[in-house]
């Protein structure tokens, strides 16, 4: 990809614009600014292939600039480009999520959807294909589109006559029988493709994502219907007929023997970021934002200790980042000065990165880095997650100690047995707490989370 740069007047209105959203699918500029990953080239390689990446590590970004270069010089698609989102409620309890036959239905049905939006868009490449491969398309999409077609299409229909054209032609054109079994989808897949080829296509990209929601909101469900799919996947994939997958890396353990991919049946790649590839996407925003060619990190701010602490606390993510130079640009911006932000720390301090505990792996998860339990002492780490489920509240000491470090569910008196007098726990926890700064604060001697008061107890404050 070419260098970060437009005319200076265009880049400058783009602003902090480039570090607002950060969603790959909203940012018209996105191929002005992206840095390929080290395998990129191979990823856009026909065939079916998975991407694992974590939240911001530019799955989305990867994926868009893969449809880009899935276009031909003139703009128009190469491939008959098919989005699919894995979701449990599209369909009915006959099929459901979890049933393999009724995913390849959906996704027979976007294929059919994607079909009547390209043929309204190029309709002599319709006119002028034979007729046994338009009864085909014809024959595919009657068969597959699920619902009524007239209230699918409908709304479309009326603002476009090319499209109501199309539609009326692929969905009224009667056919004697069906041309083929309609679970053989070996065969059905095969025969679409040589069909959409003969109307100016290559084949069939299907672009899995956006599965992330559903990994978050029913997760076992989520995992045992990928798991289901991608075994079954590689009988009636098609080297014409490519799945493009971008899955959270939560999921490369279970898809990974389901999927084939110790044997090679798909391409597997995980997404990773040198310290230089991330300097580079950093940079190339910043030029972008600032509508300066070539503008460096180092320009934004001459301290050498900034890349240091976006190493720290931005880890290998992307995103993370970004969002941490968010409130350096914006200070840039509105300062109006051409020179480098000197108060950084300050800055960086107002807009802390977020603070997460996923409980269930047993990570803390800070910016883009993550630090796993065990790193920490064991003791350190049930303070923070008694905080965690207690955050923004003031947490007495005694109570701090003896539910958050030693687990108890209550508060001894001095009468119990369990019960140790404040000179006994004060200095054992004033070590873990020293502890867990070290570990989680960004600026470990001028803490942003953990807030010690000392004749009343510890808070924690969460940044979202």
């Amino acid at each position: 990809m070419g260098k970060a740069g437009t005319p200076q007047d265009r880049d400058r209105q783009l602003g902090l614009r480039v570090f607002g959203s950060l969603r790959a699918e909203d940012e018209p500029w996105l191929a002005e600014c992206f840095v390929p990953p080290t395998e990129f080239e191979l990823m856009a390689e026909a065939g079916s292939l998975i991407v694992f990446g974590g939240p911001g590590m530019g799955k989305s970004a990867v994926r868009e600039m893969l449809v880009a270069r899935a276009r031909r010089v003139t703009g128009e698609p190469s491939y008959l480009l098919v989005y699919w989102q894995p979701n449990p409620l599209v369909w009915a309890p006959a099929v459901g999520f979890q049933s393999v036959p009724g995913q390849v239905a959906h996704i027979f049905d976007l294929c059919a959807s994607a079909a009547i939006q390209y043929l309204a868009l190029h309709q002599v490449q319709w006119n002028e294909a034979p007729e046994w491969a338009k009864n085909f398309v014809r024959w595919f999409v009657q068969r597959f589109t699920q619902g009524d077609w007239r209230a699918r299409f409908g709304e479309w229909m009326e603002q476009s006559g090319e499209f109501a054209t199309i539609v009326q032609d692929v969905f009224q054109t009667e056919l004697e029988e069906d041309f083929l079994p309609l679970q053989n989808w070996p065969l059905v897949a095969s025969e679409f493709t040589k069909a959409i080829r003969r109307i100016g296509l290559n084949g069939v990209w299907v672009i899995v994502d956006g599965v992330g929601v559903w990994l978050e909101r029913d997760p076992d469900r989520l995992r045992d219907s990928l798991v289901a799919f991608f075994r079954t996947l590689p009988l009636f994939e098609q080297a014409s007929f490519a799945y493009k997958a971008f899955i959270p890396a939560d999921l490369q353990s279970p898809l990974a023997a389901a999927a084939g991919l110790e044997r090679r049946r798909l391409a597997s790649f995980q997404l990773n970021w040198s310290e230089s590839q991330l300097l580079q996407i950093a940079e190339r925003r910043l030029a972008l934002a600032l509508g300066k060619p070539d503008f460096t990190l180092q320009q934004l701010c001459a301290d050498s200790g900034l890349l240091e602490w976006l190493k720290r606390v931005g880890g290998d993510c992307p995103r993370a980042w970004l969002e941490l130079l968010r409130p350096l640009v914006g200070h840039y911006l509105s300062s109006g000065r051409d020179r480098p932000v000197e108060d950084w720390r300050n800055l960086c301090r107002r807009a802390p990165p977020r603070l997460v505990i996923d409980e269930a792996s047993h990570r803390i998860i800070i910016g883009g880095r993550v630090i796993r339990a065990e790193e920490i002492p064991a003791g350190a780490y049930r303070l923070l997650l008694y905080l965690y489920h207690n955050a923004g509240r003031i947490v007495p000491w005694d109570e701090l100690y003896y539910r958050g470090y030693r687990n108890l569910d209550r508060v001894p008196r001095p009468a119990d047995e369990d019960y140790e007098a404040p000179a006994n726990y004060e200095g054992i926890l004033y070590s873990r707490i020293s502890d867990l700064r070290k570990a989680i604060e960004p600026f470990p001697r001028d803490p942003v989370y953990l807030e010690t008061l000392r004749d009343k107890g510890v808070r924690l404050r969460l940044q979202w």
